[in-house]
């Protein structure tokens, strides 16, 4: 089962929970449950939150079955901190319970409730103030939060990345925030050297497959050239 986030965050959150014995993967955001079942196979237990009634059903209908992972149907902004407080050691947490695109249907809709916001981001992050433990976070799709979102969006219901950043200061003044592909990351003190070595060594490798691509694209090209002889101005 692969993630629904790239395979570079993919393998720091394993890296991670390798290295420093992470016992718990939380996500708000289910969606249909992809990524809580690939957690599922890293983290000794997972929960997942769901404020959508249909996605819940059928997370529940296809990943119900797995033992370590609990399905929370509710608001997380509501459901995340009494998860947080029952949690026994560190935990990556995964925030993506922010409207996306699939979703243009409810963006800009407040009927439904005066409380409903399109990004509960930063009420989420309120849940991490004054626990025990420092957890490591995940927010997905960082990008959304560089520049106002797109209509029908609400752009009062998005947060800029400073503030994110802001909050998370005020969650712990000593986390080391790094924005990584698509993810905004907030990394304890203890991880902070580890998290920074990681990104560099994908990057790295990353970096020689390229290489490794493009040299062996200009090798077929210069090969396929000098089989079809010289090159003719027309």
């Amino acid at each position: 089962m692969q993630a629904n986030f790239h395979k570079n965050i993919a393998r720091l959150i394993t890296d991670i929970q390798a290295e420093f014995e992470v016992p718990h993967f939380v996500e708000t955001g289910t969606n249909v449950g992809q990524t809580a079942e690939w957690a599922s196979e890293h983290f000794d237990d997972v929960t997942t939150i769901e404020l959508d009634d249909d996605l819940y059903e059928t997370a529940v209908s296809e990943r119900g079955h797995i033992e370590n992972l609990s399905i929370v149907k509710g608001n997380s902004t509501e459901e995340l901190g009494p998860v947080l407080a029952d949690l026994h050691g560190q935990a990556v947490v995964h925030l993506d319970a922010h409207l996306g695109g699939k979703w243009l249907a409810s963006a800009g809709d407040t009927t439904a409730s005066e409380d409903f916001t399109e990004c509960p981001l930063m009420d989420e992050l309120d849940a991490f103030k004054g626990l025990e433990e420092t957890h490591y976070l995940f927010i997905d799709d960082a990008r959304v939060f560089t520049s106002p979102r797109r209509e029908p969006f609400n752009p009062d219901d998005w947060p800029s990345v400073q503030d994110v950043i802001h909050k998370l200061e005020e969650v712990d003044p000593d986390y080391h925030v790094i924005i990584y592909l698509d993810e905004i990351i907030a990394v304890p003190p203890e991880g902070r050297a580890f998290v920074r070595d990681r990104i560099r060594t994908y990057k790295t490798e990353d970096r020689e497959a390229s290489s490794r691509l493009r040299r062996y694209i200009m090798n077929k090209v210069w090969q396929h050239a000098s089989l079809s002889g010289p090159v003719r101005d027309l």
